[in-house]
């Protein structure tokens, strides 16, 4: 039974992480060193991607990234398989409480990461002062929505992630992410709006 929820919860990971077997997920629940290691190179990249987006600075990003692994890996023998949640969405479901810690922790101002992207995208050094400024702006707007709100916009326009994707790694129906994440958008450029930005 326990192996028949295995092999659909790895059949039903998200796209864009290799795929991991069933039998390595049993092996790394039952505290197996080299299969948790397994989980790690097979979804590192993306957790440090997403974390790194949310946070801003490397460095952070870099211990966040850690504290996920190291997180996952204390409890892993408490998760419980499920088709329609991913081993993933557990992952990111950890990565979301350390970032919701950290910018509680720090509330003065993160710079946005993209920034320097966008400065080097423009010709103009006047264009890309604005569109960094810009930038900076809108990270800092998405920073002061709700925790639930910022991880289906990363999800969605920053992990360029399918709604059926997020739907599984968040355990919510497509209807309802859709839902979701329209209100979480309306919300951003409420903030934006009542800041005078009109991007």
């Amino acid at each position: 039974m326990q192996q028949d929820r295995l092999a659909d919860v790895t059949a039903g990971e998200a796209a864009g992480a290799p795929p991991v077997s069933a039998d390595t997920l049993a092996r790394a629940i039952a505290r197996d060193p080299a299969a948790f290691t397994e989980l790690y190179e097979a979804h590192v990249d993306r957790i440090h991607r997403h974390v790194r987006y949310r946070v801003g600075d490397p460095d952070t990003a870099e211990d966040i990234t850690a504290q996920v692994f190291l997180r996952a890996w204390q409890a892993i023998h408490r998760y419980r398989p499920q088709a329609d949640r991913p081993f993933i969405a557990w992952l990111f479901t950890i990565a979301n409480n350390l970032i919701v810690d950290h910018h509680r922790r720090n509330r003065h101002r993160l710079t946005g990461v993209m920034a320097g992207r966008h400065a080097a995208d423009v010709l103009d050094p006047e264009e890309a002062a604005v569109g960094a400024d810009l930038h900076d702006q809108i990270v800092a707007a998405m920073r002061r929505l709700k925790p639930e709100y910022q991880l289906i916009i990363a999800l969605r326009l920053i992990e360029d992630m399918e709604y059926e994707e997020i739907a599984r790694v968040l355990g919510k129906k497509p209807g309802a992410l859709r839902v979701t994440l329209f209100r979480a958008l309306s919300a951003l450029r409420a903030d934006l709006a009542a800041r005078g930005i009109h991007p």
